[in-house]
């Protein structure tokens, strides 16, 4: 047995699980509903996979981000970059 879980048992030997939420449980009867759905459409699943990133690819540059490939354009890696000021103006801030 690795440290991690030799300590997490030694230090976890009292505790006694509480009853889980009732917000956590519909979470996860509605999350288990959606993947019951869902199986059985994965062509449905595929679209909206799709859709979605091509909706974030076109929505990239209108939020200030650039989609760059670092090392040319042969390669197969793909970056984000998001510029963005941090903090507040303080011409914002005195209005």
């Amino acid at each position: 047995m690795s440290a991690t879980p030799a300590l997490c048992a030694l230090l976890m030997n009292s505790y006694t699980p509480r009853e889980e939420a009732g917000w956590l449980r519909r979470c996860k009867r509605l999350q288990q509903w959606a993947i019951l759905r869902l199986q059985a459409r994965p062509g449905l699943v595929l679209a909206a996979v799709l859709l979605f990133g091509a909706a974030g690819v076109v929505l990239l540059p209108l939020l200030g981000a650039a989609i760059d490939s670092p090392t040319g354009a042969e390669s197969a890696e793909l970056t984000i970059n998001f510029f963005e000021m941090l903090g507040s103006r303080l011409i914002r801030a005195t209005r």
